[in-house]
């Protein structure tokens, strides 16, 4: 599931997403099932608070129904965030970075793939992640052209040597 981190910066007004706003989306995209109909947590959020006149915040919603629907998914669960960088501040990719690095890890997931300017210290906050730099002189399809040359590695037999790929140590 893609996420794109947006800011233009050519405004005043012009702000980065923050936590609540990529969690947000994040659970839009989760919500909805491959066969269209609503997913079974969302349902039951929706039915909750229809009724009430109950705030949705972050900790109290957002979160709670972000991990209620990896949990019920049945698919692996691989997000894509790119340009982590470019959030509202400092303070709002860290506690996105917290959020994600401390959900449960089952063997359909979730996984994560993150893209960021260096200075976002995405590693810290998980166990044993992959790293690695892109260096790209076109950086609008960076992320694009990478997940295409690991499948591609896949197709061409060099899977072996795609960071998706661990073989077993000896």
């Amino acid at each position: 599931m893609p996420y794109y981190c947006y800011s233009s910066g050519t405004g005043q007004d012009s702000k980065g997403p923050t936590h609540e706003t990529i969690v947000r989306a994040l659970c839009r995209r989760l919500a909805w099932n491959g066969d269209g109909t609503v997913a079974e947590p969302a349902r039951r959020l929706f039915n909750r608070q229809r009724d009430a006149d109950a705030s949705f915040s972050i900790a109290s919603t957002w979160e709670p129904l972000f991990k209620d629907l990896i949990a019920s998914n049945n698919a692996t669960v691989i997000f894509t965030i790119d340009a982590l960088d470019e959030c509202d501040s400092m303070g709002q990719y860290n506690r996105l970075l917290r959020f994600l690095g401390g959900l449960p890890k089952g063997p359909k997931g979730p996984y994560f793939l993150i893209s960021s300017r260096p200075h976002v210290q995405v590693g810290d906050y998980f166990d044993s992640p992959i790293q690695f730099d892109v260096v790209t002189e076109n950086a609008n399809c960076d992320m694009r052209k990478f997940i295409t040359n690991e499948i591609n590695s896949k197709n061409n037999r060099t899977w072996e040597k795609s960071i998706f790929c661990k073989w077993p140590k000896w």
